[in-house]
């Protein structure tokens, strides 16, 4: 999913562009949700960034659908 393409501004292909997008939105929106509850703190944040809920969150929205969108059908 992470590939460089020196033709294009950012440095990525579109496929991986559109992957880093994703993840942005997706630990985004967990982080407001985590902030309107209340429970958003430090430790949240760097478990999102660095531990196994942010790597079970992106696997899970981000890499399963891409994976199966490139699966036959």
């Amino acid at each position: 999913m992470a590939a460089e393409d020196e033709s294009q501004d950012n440095g990525l292909t579109p496929e991986a562009w559109q992957a880093l997008q994703d993840t942005m939105r997706v630990v985004a929106s967990c982080m407001h949700q985590a902030h309107t509850e209340g429970a958003l703190d430090s430790q949240m944040v760097l478990s999102l960034f660095f531990g196994q809920p942010g790597i079970v969150l992106i696997s899970r929205k981000v890499v399963l659908p891409a994976l199966l969108l490139l699966s036959p059908h």
